[in-house]
């Protein structure tokens, strides 16, 4: 069992190569050196505030280099991490059960809830993408993703483990992202919304060794388009529960794995339940959430999946998500791939609507500009069967988002009725 502790990696780094260039952002510039210093001086503060070993301190922590020195000082004063997004008001209180971090789930599709997850749970989710990606101490990794959700908190482990950089930058900016990996940047973590501004805002990367892509399906020709711009698309499939990474797909194997999410990861144990569900066990799943007992069994993830012959997952959409219309099965997130393709559309969400005639009719709602809801149906209707064709198209300038970036559904939903 892998265990990792940030502060004596940091102190090892410190030592070794105190002059290596650990955090950049716009302007700023920290060596292991300077890192260390930071970190060692934000713990003397939160320890005069009483935060220690079973304490819990909760942290707004937008994307600045304060932030990283912040998160890693919590860990070295032993307390758990409970990462914020701006606007919540944060607080030192007792840690309700033995956790590395707490983090909140993204509330997607459904309420957010707390999960505990152990230093041998990020260890194990370390050492696992480490092991795919080889991601090494000459690489930078550009952190885009919030902070306070377990994909973007992920790489700053990821990028103290290796030794590495990270490039750390206050949310995701098409233009500062696009002069980052025209720079320096090796690796960088987007959800697929991310991409298709990315490549609508135009460049070519030829350093970039890895885009992992995850938080919803990526289609093919989305890949394409990002691999022909110089972006190397590795899908991936992670939740909270399990750390961040599931599956992802290696570098090297992205065309032969088109339409999968890649192999699991060492130690994750995937099964199927008879409704295709996808369970996932093994030491980087959580110990439990932190309103509930612990956990002692495959965790159900509400993906619904299954496995191609040589072994790389498939993620077919969520078990709570699928529409049933005139006794057929839509998977709504491959509906939202082929709307997203379309050159004027930037997201799109679709959900089942009660219908009096079908049960339920397939509903989507589109952000994007100078297109006609005929234009969108015709888009989908060569592309797609046609029970699962939208019955409605809904045109909006912007879909309302969570703060990780991702279509919050539930709202996109009011906006439809």
């Amino acid at each position: 069992m892998t265990v990792f502790d940030p502060a004596s990696r940091l102190d090892a780094l410190a030592a070794e190569a105190p002059t290596r260039t650990a955090v950049r952002a716009p302007g700023v510039e920290w060596s292991y050196g300077d890192l260390a210093a930071r970190v060692s001086t934000e713990a003397a503060v939160l320890r005069r505030s009483g935060a220690a070993a079973g304490t819990i301190v909760e942290l707004v922590v937008p994307g600045t280099p304060d932030s990283v020195a912040r998160i890693l000082a919590v860990h070295a004063v032993g307390a758990t991490l409970h990462p914020l997004p701006q606007g919540r008001e944060p607080h030192l209180g007792t840690a309700g059960r033995q956790a590395f971090v707490v983090i909140d789930t993204s509330g997607t599709s459904a309420a957010p809830r707390s999960v505990a997850l152990t230093a041998a749970n990020i260890g194990s989710a370390v050492a696992g993408s480490q092991e795919r990606l080889h991601n090494t101490a000459h690489d930078c990794w550009l952190a885009c993703l919030p902070l306070h959700h377990i994909g973007g908190l992920s790489i700053v482990y990821r990028t103290l483990a290796s030794g590495g950089t990270l490039l750390v930058v206050p949310g995701f900016a098409p233009d500062v992202v696009a002069e980052a990996l025209s720079g320096s940047a090796s690796f960088v973590s987007l959800v697929p919304t991310m991409l298709i501004r990315l490549l609508r805002f135009g460049g070519r990367f030829s350093g970039v060794r890895a885009a992992l892509v995850g938080g919803a399906s990526a289609g093919s020709a989305l890949v394409g388009e990002a691999g022909d711009a110089g972006l190397p698309v590795l899908q991936t499939y992670g939740l909270t529960e399990a750390a961040s990474q599931v599956a992802t797909v290696a570098p090297g194997e992205i065309e032969q794995s088109r339409g999968t999410v890649g192999r699991p990861l060492t130690g994750m144990a995937l099964s199927f339940d008879g409704a295709g569900q996808i369970h996932v066990s093994g030491p980087a799943v959580f110990s439990g959430y932190v309103d509930a007992p612990p956990r002692s069994y495959a965790h159900p993830t509400g993906d619904l999946g299954s496995m191609d012959e040589v072994g790389r997952l498939i993620v077919t959409g969520r078990a709570d998500r699928v529409i049933i219309t005139g006794g057929e099965n839509v998977s709504p997130e491959w509906i939202e791939t082929v709307l997203s393709a379309h050159p004027a559309v930037r997201a799109a969400a679709v959900f089942g609507k009660p219908d009096a005639e079908w049960g339920e009719a397939v509903v989507a709602v589109v952000e994007c500009s100078d297109v006609t809801e005929a234009e969108l149906r015709s888009w989908v209707g060569v592309r797609v069967a046609r029970h699962e064709v939208p019955k409605v198209v809904v045109v909006t300038d912007v879909l309302p988002r969570l703060a990780s970036g991702k279509v919050d559904r539930v709202a996109a939903r009011a906006a439809a009725d």
